[in-house]
């Protein structure tokens, strides 16, 4: 006997042929947004006052922040900038850097008058290795500039996947989003 799968749509309609909402998923939580604990005031200040500005006053623990741009605009250099004020303010801080070689990273920080020179740096571009790197270390920071070519739906792709896979790498080691641990490694 053959069966005809159906769903229901917006009017609460059977469509048939379409899988229903609830197919394939789970039930998550969906707590009160007045019950979700406010990180206000726990944004890190990096001293940079636009930077700080557009994030809403500084980074918010556990968040990743994307910086996007045209080529040659600065995004490195700001990168440098931010990873150098962290550190500074005493957040251990790994810099990574997918495209320019360690020199050429050095001699953009001493361009900056040295605010960055106890950053840690970290050449690479596979994920995996930053990630073991980055695992491997007691780190506050970690400040990713992987390359200089403009953002395409399919980089976007790539960085939903490498969102993911950092993730599930906090995932297996228990790190919930949003935890003192996600907060020491993404603030």
């Amino acid at each position: 006997m053959a069966t005809s799968r159906a769903s229901a749509t917006a009017s609460g309609r059977r469509v048939a042929g379409q899988k229903s909402m609830a197919e394939g998923g789970s039930v998550a939580p969906t707590p009160r947004l007045r019950d979700i604990k406010s990180s206000e005031g726990r944004r890190l200040k990096t001293g940079i006052k636009e930077f700080d500005f557009v994030l809403g006053g500084g980074i918010v623990p556990g968040s990743m922040v994307l910086v996007g741009g045209e080529p040659g605009i600065g995004k490195s250099t700001l990168l440098l900038q931010v990873a150098g004020r962290l550190q500074e303010l005493g957040r251990s801080t790994l810099y990574v850097s997918g495209e320019e070689s360690a020199l050429q990273v050095k001699l953009r920080a001493e361009r900056l008058h040295g605010s960055a020179e106890d950053v840690s740096l970290l050449n690479e571009t596979l994920l995996e290795t930053i990630l073991a790197t980055a695992g491997s270390q007691q780190l506050d920071a970690i400040v990713v500039d992987d390359n200089r070519r403009p953002l395409t739906d399919a980089g976007l792709g790539v960085i939903r996947q490498h969102v993911r896979a950092v993730q599930a790498a906090m995932d297996a080691r228990g790190i919930a989003a949003g935890s003192a641990t996600a907060a020491r490694l993404f603030s």
